[in-house]
């Protein structure tokens, strides 16, 4: 079975990309618009091998708060962050972070590799 990604992502077109890009190199990716999808899918039973969220988001919390949340439920779980509006200097959690504009295909590249590394 695939590793299984969770984006988080509210721009629709970065969404799809990225859903795109993980797909062609053999992940199972779930595209979600913002942190209330993910905790409903992640209340329905979901167990994600790592996830990407962007930091601002609409929604109840944001992707940093959906990222530490999920990383108590999922300790091994590898996290991901990306912003254009934010710098990865305005933040200090242990979490890779793509700036944005990125990549899709190097963004699913970094993950599948952090996937296929040892715990």
């Amino acid at each position: 079975m695939a590793p299984n990604v969770l984006i988080v992502e509210d721009e629709v077109l970065t969404r799809m990309a990225l859903g795109a890009a993980l797909r062609d190199i053999g992940l199972s990716a779930l595209e979600l618009h913002d942190a209330d999808e993910a905790l409903r899918v992640i209340d329905a039973g979901i167990v994600p091998d790592a996830l990407l969220t962007d930091i601002w988001m609409p929604g109840s919390i944001d992707g940093l708060k959906l990222a530490v949340y999920l990383e108590t439920m999922f300790p091994s779980m590898n996290v991901f962050v990306t912003s254009g509006h934010v710098l990865e200097q305005e933040f200090s959690l242990p979490m890779r972070f793509f700036p944005k504009p990125f990549d899709p295909d190097l963004v699913a590249r970094e993950i599948k590799t952090a996937l296929m590394r040892p715990s």
